[in-house]
Order: C-alpha cells, then sequence, then structure tokens
C-alpha cells in the first residue's frame, strides 16, 4: 500500500535533494552569523571603548595598586583594539 493508496486524491511529494537542504540549512546559518557580525561591528564603531580596568576596578586607590607607570594597566584581551602590546616585544 502507498501513500497515494492512503489518502486519495493527494498526489506524492518527492523528498528535497540534499544538496539543497543543506544550501537551506547553510543560508540560515550564514544568515545568522552575518548578524551576529552586524552587531559586533556597530558595537564597536558606535560605542566609546571601555578600559577593563575602568570596567572591573572603581575606586582610585585600587587603580593605584594595580597599574603604575611602568606596567600596562590590565591585560586587554581585544586584539583588535591595536596591536602594540603583542610587537612590544615583552615575553
Amino acid at each position: 500500500m502507498t501513500s497515494a493508496d492512503c489518502f486519495p486524491g493527494q498526489s506524492v511529494t518527492p523528498h528535497i535533494p540534499l544538496r539543497r537542504r543543506l544550501r537551506y540549512l547553510a543560508i540560515i546559518y550564514l544568515s545568522f552569523l552575518l548578524v551576529l557580525f552586524s552587531i559586533e561591528i556597530i558595537t564597536r564603531t558606535t560605542l566609546p571603548h571601555l578600559s577593563s580596568l575602568d570596567l572591573f576596578v572603581v575606586t582610585p586607590q585600587q587603580k593605584a595598586q594595580i597599574a603604575n607607570a611602568q606596567q600596562s594597566t590590565i591585560f586587554e584581551g581585544d586584539p583588535l583594539k591595536n596591536s602594540v602590546s603583542a610587537n612590544s616585544g615583552i615575553e
């Protein structure tokens, strides 16, 4: 017994080929990644940079204990900010 016998008047639709299904999935995931990338770029261009030290350390006394003129203020984990610390020769 086929599905045409079970449901008279309805035609049997063929399955979507694997390549087309993969393309549909790729479009969905790529559009999601494009939205995330757009949000990241808009955030970086419109909002001012916030130092990690300013974010985590509140009082000036604490800042003085953590950072001085010879040291960098705090580890910067953002590689897109600048590459000066990576090229400074500190190992």
